[in-house]
């Protein structure tokens, strides 16, 4: 199997830089997408055999999500159900089912899977409207919750988890807001992981060791690149986890994402902020984990991992 994760700083810019054309080439069985800076409906991209998952942020033209896959999952979450990222439908409020945009000839939604698979805690039972069962031949679903950071597939062997992580900001404004989310999301895989494997993707906005940035003496303490954002990373790993990349490849020096200043990716001054981060029961599955540096359109690139499951 075959998955690539791509921030792609706005999909309708990068539909405009060849993503298209990278997509087909790439042929993932799972692609997901970050930062795609869009609403439902605002991109006319629809690639042929493939269901569309979107999760759009409330601000328009910021943040979000979305996944493209080849097979059906059982059952689709839009965030992490706490009303601190997800808005006021994440804590089960009245009218939480209609944030999501079906399309025609799609079937109920409903608050369990079929395996019964998501009955994680009591407060995921009063989000059940972010749990949607979907079945085979039905068109692109869309939410529109908080800031659109995280959609979670499940498959029969494992779950899907696609994050855009939220970046502390110039001077660390949100830095506070960032370690709490780190927190939060570490106990939300838990919960998945403690029923299934999980493959984690997506920018996590972090740099998790020296040798995952070109500058990392005058980046110390900046944005990514804080004690603090290191060492919630090194509390994920330590929580289970396994880094596809730094496995297969212990020592190699390659980055996921380049400033637009300073002719960085010509330089090739970039950050490794990018991940397929897998429960480290199936990480012996991973049969390849890339970089694809070659690739434009954003100012990150894609990253690729194939695993047997």
């Amino acid at each position: 199997m075959k998955l690539i994760s791509w921030n792609v700083n706005g999909l309708r810019a990068c539909l405009g830089k060849g993503f298209a054309e990278a997509f087909a080439a790439l042929d993932a069985d799972i692609f997901s997408l970050q930062e795609t800076k869009m609403q439902p409906g605002q991109a006319d991209f629809a690639p042929d055999g493939y269901i569309e998952y979107l999760c759009s942020a409330e601000k328009k033209g910021y943040s979000g999500t979305a996944c493209y896959t080849k097979q059906p999952p059982l059952s689709v979450r839009y965030g992490l159900g706490l009303e601190r990222y997800d808005g006021p439908a994440a804590a089960g409020a009245p009218g939480a089912a209609q944030s999501c945009l079906r399309g025609e000839g799609q079937g109920p939604q409903s608050g369990e899977s079929p395996s019964g698979a998501f009955d994680l805690t009591a407060r995921s039972r009063s989000d059940a409207a972010q749990w949607c069962v979907r079945g085979e031949g039905q068109g692109p679903q869309a939410c529109v919750r908080g800031e659109g950071r995280v959609i979670t597939l499940e498959y029969e062997n494992f779950f899907l988890v696609n994050c855009y992580t939220p970046n502390s900001q110039d001077g660390l404004k949100r830095l506070d807001y960032r370690l709490q989310w780190e927190d939060d999301f570490r106990a939300y895989l838990l919960a998945l992981d403690a029923q299934k494997p999980v493959i984690l993707c997506g920018d996590l906005n972090v740099a998790h060791c020296e040798c995952d940035l070109k500058n990392p003496k005058t980046n110390r303490q900046n944005a990514g690149f804080t004690d603090a954002e290191r060492g919630k990373m090194t509390q994920l790993l330590a929580a289970g986890f396994a880094d596809s990349f730094r496995l297969l490849h212990p020592d190699t020096i390659q980055y996921s994402w380049w400033s637009y200043r300073f002719h960085a990716r010509e330089k090739n001054a970039g950050w490794r902020i990018d991940y397929f981060l897998v429960s480290e029961r199936i990480a012996g599955k991973i049969r390849a984990a890339a970089i694809h540096d070659e690739i434009f359109g954003s100012d990150h690139c894609p990253v690729e991992l194939v695993i047997d499951l």
